[in-house]
């Protein structure tokens, strides 16, 4: 039921974008068609950042690929920026090690209880300034193709 709902979420958010979701068991992945992640994670920061700085950020990446997203995302650069200087900040790898993630997730049955303690945590809260600006999202036609 909660993948049901994310993924209900992540298409009102990603609609009328180039941008499609795959869904296994227990997993939802997001991919943008056509783009390279580091562009993609650049406009996010800019995007969500553009009204308030990120208190909360959080990354889970699930191989090679993502090292270099690591690395801009514990930069100087990111936390002058895009973050809130009490940003709390999680930057994850999922079953891979040694990697330049702060934390280490050993199996993706780990990652669904996280996300859903983030969810009833964010919910009760409603702290969290960047969870809602999650919607300028909204607003992109297609500037991460290229």
């Amino acid at each position: 039921m909660f993948i049901h709902g994310l993924r209900s979420q992540i298409e009102k958010v990603i609609k009328g974008t180039n941008t499609e979701i795959i869904q296994g068991n227990g997993y939802i992945e997001v991919k943008p068609l056509g783009i390279e992640k580091m562009k993609l994670i650049n406009i996010l920061l800019e995007k969500i950042s553009a009204n308030s700085p990120i208190d909360y950020l959080f990354y889970l990446g699930i191989d090679s690929s993502d090292e270099p997203v690591y690395e801009l995302l514990k930069s100087e650069k990111v936390k002058n920026h895009y973050l809130h200087p009490e940003c709390s900040k999680f930057i994850c790898s999922l079953e891979k090690k040694p990697s330049e993630a702060d934390y280490y997730i050993e199996e993706i049955d780990s990652v669904r209880i996280l996300l859903e303690k983030i969810y009833v945590e964010t919910k009760k809260r409603k702290k969290i300034r960047s969870y809602s600006d999650l919607t300028v999202l909204r607003t992109l036609s297609n500037p991460l193709v290229g």
